[in-house]
């Protein structure tokens, strides 16, 4: 639940990173995760917290999709393990299920309750959950999960085949492509600065001088240290508006 009022467009939390991995053409996936971490999830078609990155983001400057065969990058969480402030959203759920194939009112129910989309920001691996509305304090905070996660999890469970979407689901999952888009271009303009701080020190995290933190376009020595403290402190006011 919200803990008090949260303004559209908000970033509430980070997604949990506990593993990194690429899907190849071939159908074969590779995956690094947390060292002690016994639970072995690689198949990011079979966990259900696998998130494929939305766009064709580097990760450590390697372009998986132009180096290794249109390669898909994906990050997945294990739920068994502590949960940190400021990264949380991986457990927020969804407000419906898709009870049979076929099923046109999954999207209407899902939506209409969905406050948070969950979206990449700044570098790879990182993504984030964003407010798409304002959401008042005590409301509790909904995802859309998506009309494939909810029929693959009908598959594993029956061991149907797939059934073909009609033109009602397939018109859903434009209009929320749509809504996703709009939620990842109002957090880029919105977070712009604090993106550009967190991408640099991540390309300097292996510099031996420190990561400069001034640009052509953030000048102000005070605003980038506002900035730099914010990326610090993320996690604890992170908690603290959700």
């Amino acid at each position: 639940l919200a803990s008090k009022d949260i303004a559209k467009s908000t970033i509430i939390s980070f997604y949990p990173v506990h593993r990194i991995g690429c899907k190849f053409e071939s159908g074969l996936s590779h995956c690094m995760q947390l060292a002690g971490d016994k639970d072995n999830m690689i198949d990011p078609e079979t966990s259900a917290y696998a998130l494929f990155s939305l766009s064709n983001r580097k990760l450590c400057g390697v372009d998986l999709q132009k180096d290794f065969d249109n390669a898909r990058l994906f990050v997945d969480m294990n739920p068994n393990n502590n949960v940190h402030d400021g990264w949380f959203c991986g457990f927020i759920n969804d407000a419906a299920t898709v009870n049979f194939q076929g099923d046109a009112e999954y999207y209407p129910k899902s939506r209409s309750a969905q406050n948070i989309e969950i979206i990449p920001f700044s570098i790879a691996p990182f993504q984030v959950g964003v407010t798409t509305k304002d959401v008042k304090k005590g409301e509790e905070l909904f995802v859309s999960y998506g009309y494939n996660y909810w029929v693959n999890a009908l598959i594993r469970q029956t061991d149907d085949a797939w059934i073909p979407k009609s033109a009602t689901i397939e018109q859903h999952e434009r209009e929320a492509e749509v809504e996703m888009y709009a939620a990842v271009n109002a957090a880029d303009k919105k977070y712009e600065e604090e993106s550009w701080v967190l991408s640099n020190i991540f390309d300097n995290m292996n510099s031996e001088t420190p990561p400069s933190i001034s640009s052509p376009k953030y000048t102000s020595a005070g605003r980038i240290r506002k900035r730099l403290n914010w990326i610090r402190s993320l996690a604890t006011k992170l908690k603290r508006g959700a």
